[in-house]
């Protein structure tokens, strides 16, 4: 009789493991299934004809930036950004950071590059498909003044160049993308050699006449 409720008294003990060990390997994948889903959300929250390579870009002697640090004053990754302190993500490049604003459904993001380069972004995005930390972004707004639903010609302004820089990407989308290249005689800022910084840039795409999308940040070069 012993033996039988000791038999009886394993056998339940391995059904729970068993239990045990199922659940946990769910509770991994479902935390798998929502990485993978929202590192694709953040992959794609640039439309590709919205990529600055296909756009035209005009030269700026303004450099812009989000956060109360220049982009040359950074020493680290992760010190500054619209996407710090934020969730961490496995995007394109090396990686990127994240928040997100679900009462105005507006995304920031800051975007590690290969090259040593980084981005902010600041958008009207549709929720991510898992919670990501949260922060009031809708008074956001760059050094210069960019900020959400600003007009063609307040963005030209804040960049320096002329509203007729910005061209139509399709006939509801006009894109204004702007350069200021780092050279010799056009030095970018006291810690520029020590961040092999290639120059910054801003790109700013509007729907109707106004900011949906701002993004700005900083080209790196091999080995910065």
């Amino acid at each position: 009789m012993f033996a039988s409720k000791r038999r009886v008294i394993r056998l339940h003990v391995i059904i729970l493991m068993v239990a045990s060990a199922v659940a946990t390997f769910e509770v991994r994948a479902a935390l798998g299934d929502g990485l993978g889903a929202v590192t694709a959300w953040a992959d794609h929250t640039t439309p590709l004809k919205w990529q600055r390579a296909d756009l035209h870009t005009v030269s700026t002697t303004v450099e812009d930036h989000f956060g109360h640090v220049p982009y040359e004053a950074w020493t680290k990754r992760g010190q500054n950004g619209l996407g710090y302190p934020g969730q961490d993500l496995p995007t394109a490049g090396a990686g990127s950071s994240w928040v997100y604003d679900a009462g105005h459904h507006i995304a920031g993001g800051t975007i590690y590059n290969d090259d040593g380069g980084w981005d902010d972004l600041l958008a009207y995005e549709a929720a991510p498909p898992s919670k990501l930390p949260s922060r009031d972004l809708s008074t956001t707004t760059s050094a210069h003044g960019l900020h959400l639903g600003m007009s063609i010609a307040d963005a030209a302004h804040d960049l320096g160049v002329a509203a007729k820089d910005a061209r139509a990407i399709d006939a509801h989308h006009t894109a204004l993308s702007v350069e200021r290249e780092c050279t010799n005689a056009h030095s970018c800022g006291p810690n520029a050699r020590k961040r092999a910084i290639a120059g910054y840039f801003a790109v700013v795409v509007f729907t109707d006449g106004r900011a949906v999308y701002i993004q700005t940040g900083v080209d790196g070069q091999d080995g910065g």
